[in-house]
């Protein structure tokens, strides 16, 4: 095989600044994904060996597809959904005309040889409950409960793991995040507005990091990878109790959902929540509405009062038991320190209580017993 003149390597078409960062990303791991199911380290080697007449471009093809619907997902483990197979398919015909030329490469042919097979979304989003939010931000840390407080507003994973925390702006009541044009799936700037409940999660988790990342990695010049982040969302979900079935799945994407549903539920006109959440097929002619101050200030209007962890409402039993605790705190003082008494003031109510009367006890047995403390 001869390539035509108007060709590029694998490596232009990856790096093309033509197209987002996003799409740039998915070139460069479907042809990493074609060069392993062709047993290749690169792409650049399989290329070769088409120009070569070693491999025939509907062969690595066929077995491009065939190493998919094998593979497992790199971050749940499970196997890759027929939709993602499907659209990994899709973008081999343009990989090839652009590195082979479109003489050395027919599409008709590429359908009948190499079908897409089935195609469709074989599982649905679970979406946690605006009530069953404060358990589990009361288990999270800071730093996943600053994640899902941004996610919980709007943004996907990706785009909130690449926020820097210049792209926060506090306006005082509330606060919103910028995402410039070339940093969304749909390709517009758009902003996500946060509460003061969030903004003081993320100040909170900051106050133990020093980056300009949001959310940092391990290296805290790097951002924090998708990988250790939808883990994290995970293992929150599997904590709570929300379990995945067959079919229906929990996930940080269910956050999208839950902040539409969120944004609803306060009365937000229907066309500020699709531009708020970057709806890619629902923006259309809204896309030309700019004036995201006025944005704003709808949004904290309906949405900025709007608690996700509310404070725990004090019953009369715990009133009394602050009481109780209060009166031995000076007693306990006596026996464990000033300091002690203070590290058990973090626990809860119970857990105090339970020490409290514990120490009360044996207070009165040293007392039997003739027993002083120092």
């Amino acid at each position: 095989m001869t390539p035509t003149k108007d060709v590029i390597t694998p490596k232009e078409w990856v790096e093309d600044s033509s197209v987002g960062l996003t799409t740039r990303k998915r070139r460069k791991l479907v042809l990493g994904l074609y060069a392993k199911a062709n047993r290749r380290q690169t792409a650049e080697e399989v290329v070769a060996d088409l120009i070569a007449d070693q491999k025939t471009v509907t062969g690595t093809s066929r077995a491009f597809m065939n190493f998919l619907r094998e593979a497992k997902h790199p971050i749940s483990g499970e196997p890759l959904k027929p939709s993602t197979i499907a659209l990994y398919r899709s973008m081999l015909p343009e990989f090839f005309e652009s590195v082979l030329g479109e003489s050395n490469f027919s599409r008709k042919t590429f359908d009948r040889i190499v079908p897409v097979g089935v195609s469709y979304v074989s599982t649905t989003k679970k979406i946690p409950k605006f009530e069953e939010m404060p358990k589990i931000l009361a288990l999270a840390g800071p730093r996943d409960r600053a994640l899902l407080g941004v996610l919980a507003w709007g943004m996907r994973l990706d785009e909130a793991l690449s926020r820097r925390m210049s792209d926060i702006e506090d306006l005082g009541e509330y606060a919103r995040i910028k995402l410039k044009v070339d940093q969304t799936k749909a390709r517009v700037r758009r902003y996500e507005f946060i509460t003061k409940e969030v903004l003081g999660w993320i100040q909170d988790y900051h106050k133990t990091v020093s980056s300009e990342w949001i959310f940092p990695g391990d290296d805290k010049t790097k951002r924090l990878s998708k990988p250790p982040a939808y883990r994290g969302i995970k293992a929150l979900f599997d904590r709570v109790g929300f379990k995945d079935s067959d079919d229906e799945i929990y996930s940080p994407h269910s956050m999208r959902t839950f902040a539409d549903s969120l944004m609803t539920k306060c009365g937000l006109d229907r066309k500020y929540i699709e531009l708020i959440i970057g709806h890619e097929s629902r923006i259309g002619a809204s896309a030309s509405y700019k004036d995201w101050d006025a944005i704003g200030k709808k949004w904290f209007e309906h949405c900025g009062h709007a608690l996700l962890w509310k404070p725990v409402e004090v019953t009369k039993e715990d009133t009394q038991a602050r009481a109780d605790i209060e009166k031995l705190k000076a007693l306990l003082g006596m026996l464990v320190g000033d300091k002690a008494v203070e590290a058990m003031m973090s626990k809860s109510i119970d857990q105090i209580k339970a020490t409290a009367l514990k120490m009360q006890a044996q207070l009165d047995d040293n007392s039997k017993k003739g027993v002083t403390t120092q």
